[in-house]
């Protein structure tokens, strides 16, 4: 891929709280025969069984001596051990340039595109009796919702200039910024904007979450960083259905991806739960470099991979 192309990096697993492969059915509309006094709390979320990642069925992954993390180089499907201890690029350094982080408020109100989804306070779904992958909720409707958004820009942006940038969910994240401070400043990735939005509410049934990962859409110019515990979440739903396993689900996403010729890298982490922070401060900074690998920094021209 040529620098005229768009370039779009993506982590998932780390900076999230979703899975990209897991989709979501649309609700019922509510009727004069449907009930919607759906007030009855959810079960209890099973506690999550330690995965084996060479079980059957999983991608063949290379497993790597414990503490060691995949070259910011290499492709292809990895399993971590069970130390997580924090990478350094994670601590502010003396000495390093600190980006200016902007804060604000984003309403869906002011969106042409998607003005938001509510359900109603004290309201669940229910298991359509006749499709367990289903979640029949009658208490949706569009209601607007807020966003906290921290923008953070590094101290080596020259304004009025072009720069690519980078989005994470589950913000704001002051841990990305000052990652980010040190990998700039190494020269290991390019300066680059971080748009940090934090989840707040407004997911329900209908919403966009999840609908955009189709395994047969043509492949994209994108490389994805991939991460998933081994005791990261099982069935956390209503349904029970044996169907929303979240480490079955990045298992299936490595597959996809391989088969679509991807550049990604899916790391498999061991003594790991959901959205692990001990394995997200010994991984991002590998994870960032990695995503970046090919950009060019400083103006040097290279090919992106």
């Amino acid at each position: 891929m040529n620098t005229a192309q768009v370039s779009i990096a993506i982590v998932v697993g780390l900076m999230t709280g979703g899975n990209p492969a897991i989709a979501q059915s649309g609700g019922a509309t509510p009727t004069a025969a449907t009930p919607r006094a759906q007030t009855a709390a959810p079960p209890p979320r099973p506690v999550p069984p330690t995965r084996d990642p060479n079980a059957p069925g999983y991608v063949t992954a290379k497993d790597l001596p414990d503490g060691t993390l995949p070259p910011p180089d290499a492709d292809g499907n990895f399993i971590i051990g069970q130390t997580h201890n924090p990478a350094p690029e994670m601590a502010v350094q003396e000495g390093v340039p600190q980006g200016t982080v902007y804060n604000f408020t984003m309403s869906s109100a002011d969106s042409k595109i998607y003005p938001g989804i509510g359900r109603e306070a004290g309201t669940f779904g229910t298991v359509d009796p006749a499709d367990p992958a289903k979640l029949v909720v009658t208490t949706s409707h569009p209601a607007p919702y807020t966003r906290k958004v921290a923008v953070y820009v590094p101290k080596q942006y020259i304004p009025g200039t072009a720069a690519p940038f980078i989005v994470g969910a589950d913000g704001p994240d002051q841990v990305l910024f000052t990652a980010l401070d040190n990998l700039i400043a190494q020269k290991r990735v390019p300066v680059m904007i971080a748009i940090s939005i934090g989840n707040g509410s407004g997911d329900a049934q209908g919403s966009q979450r999840g609908l955009e990962y189709i395994p047969n859409s043509p492949p994209k110019p994108i490389r994805i960083w991939m991460e998933v515990g081994d005791r990261d979440l099982f069935n956390p739903n209503v349904m029970r259905d044996n169907m929303h396993d979240w480490v079955v689900a990045n298992e299936r996403m490595a597959k996809a991806l391989a088969s679509k010729g991807y550049h990604y890298q899916f790391v498999f982490a061991r003594n790991a739960g959901h959205c692990d922070r001990p394995v997200k401060q010994q991984t991002l900074p590998e994870a960032l470099e990695w995503l970046w690998k090919g950009y060019p920094i400083d103006g040097a021209k290279s090919p992106r991979r």
